[in-house]
């Protein structure tokens, strides 16, 4: 997104764009992209 647009929008230096496509098993998805996150302090 150009710079412009993105303080347009409020997006800031630290956002991060996170996208999944469709899954048969979200919860299982979830669980491992949440562990990952945990792993890497982010949340």
């Amino acid at each position: 997104i150009p710079e412009d647009e993105q303080l347009e929008l409020g997006l800031t230096e630290g956002l991060i764009r996170f996208s999944i496509g469709l899954d048969a098993d979200i919860e299982r998805t979830f669980k491992m992209m949440h562990n990952c996150m945990k792993e890497l302090n982010i949340l």
